[in-house]
């Protein structure tokens, strides 16, 4: 899986040329071949402050989408950004949830170090 995150803060008074051309986007970008998911977030402290979340199921997946007329639309507004754009691409090679956090409180509150990532069995224990 790959993992785009796209971090933006506009220009004063460029707002709303930036979320036409996003709105624009969701709908028919989340639907492209490969896009597990398509987030756009506004920063709760900074509304001029955004950021992209994207999910692909492969790099050829993400690849084809950055070829796309969207994603160059998407590029193309970056002239109303205050500053360049934060840009993250990350390649994912495994993913863990609330049973990693609950089994690294149940080791702290036993007094043990800190655990490697690892699978889980059932229930959240380490196996």
């Amino acid at each position: 899986m790959m993992v785009l995150a796209l971090r933006m803060r506009v220009q004063q008074g460029k707002r709303d040329d930036l979320l036409q051309v996003v709105r624009r986007m969701l709908e028919p970008d989340r639907l492209a071949k490969g896009c597990l998911s398509y987030h756009f977030y506004q920063d709760i402290e900074d509304r001029n402050a955004f950021v992209f979340v994207e999910e692909w199921e492969s790099r050829t997946d993400l690849e084809d989408y950055i070829r796309t007329e969207s994603f160059r639309r998407l590029l193309a507004v970056m002239d109303v950004l205050r500053e360049a754009p934060k840009l993250d691409i990350y390649k994912v090679s495994e993913t863990v949830g609330m049973d990693f956090v609950e089994a690294v409180l149940e080791d702290t509150a036993a007094g043990r170090g800190t655990l490697p990532i690892e699978p889980t069995t059932q229930g959240g224990r380490r196996a």
